[in-house]
């Protein structure tokens, strides 16, 4: 991480201060808490899924040109700042059980959700040939806070719900870890001087999740099942947004 922030400082000296541009960027998209083992079939007959959700965020960003003689067509730059983000994430999972009071093979659901607000610094690479800019780079995260709310209830083969073996529970807290970091593209649009449209994607490399929070575990008496089978949880986005230069 050092090694980072020590080339873009080296960067940073050898451009001109004049050159150098702040705008403020806006985005919104659909983003999860991506599972690795989602959509797979465990032998205990398990079943797990998270569907996107909406994200949102901006931030204040500067545009770093590059010298590079050699170079005949288009320019570099390198784009950096502080965003903001909100992002949500439903899953979804369930296993197979018998009722040992009536008998009754049931499947017992997990509904989950959780939310986070993180504060991110990322570091993007642009090539800009014509009214077009394409950028691959990297950004880390500290999430601010997060909520969480989770419900379990049985279902049986015809489709009805059964009873709940917990309420509905929100909570607060440490239920994802503190930092994030992962892999950021984009490819945007100059439609004016002062206005760059954009659609990007962020693919998280660090396990976000607490251990705490990971697969169904509960230990109900007539239920014969009880399961906690440990997952890594981490962060995917998809965005389209607006940059508009301030000076």
């Amino acid at each position: 991480m050092k090694t980072i922030f020590g080339f873009v400082t080296i960067l940073i000296t050898s451009s001109s201060f004049t050159q150098i541009s702040m705008h403020a960027t806006f985005f919104s998209g659909i983003g999860k808490m991506k599972n690795s083992y989602e959509k797979e079939w465990f032998n205990y007959d398990t079943e797990f899924k998270t569907t996107y959700s909406p994200t949102y965020g901006g931030g204040i960003e500067f545009l770093i040109p590059l010298k590079i003689e050699k170079l005949k067509v288009g320019k570099f730059r390198i784009k950096s700042g502080l965003t903001y983000d909100f992002i949500e994430s439903n899953q979804k999972e369930s296993v197979k059980a018998q009722d040992l009071h009536t008998g009754k093979d049931v499947r017992v659901i997990a509904e989950k959700r959780f939310a986070a607000h993180y504060l991110r610094l990322p570091i993007n690479f642009e090539y800009v040939v014509s009214d077009f800019n394409f950028g691959l780079g990297a950004q880390i995260g500290y999430r601010i806070t997060n909520s969480a709310w989770s419900k379990y209830y049985t279902e049986e083969a015809n489709g009805t719900i059964g009873y709940g073996l917990s309420a509905a529970v929100n909570s607060t807290g440490n239920n994802l870890n503190k930092f994030d970091f992962g892999i950021l593209s984009q490819i945007g649009y100059q439609v004016h001087d002062r206005l760059n449209l954009f659609v990007g994607m962020y693919n998280g490399l660090m396990d976000i999740g607490n251990n705490a929070d990971r697969g169904l575990k509960f230990d109900v008496m007539n239920i014969e099942s009880i399961i906690e089978e440990p997952r890594l949880m981490r962060n995917t986005q998809i965005k389209v947004g607006a940059s508009f230069k301030l000076f």
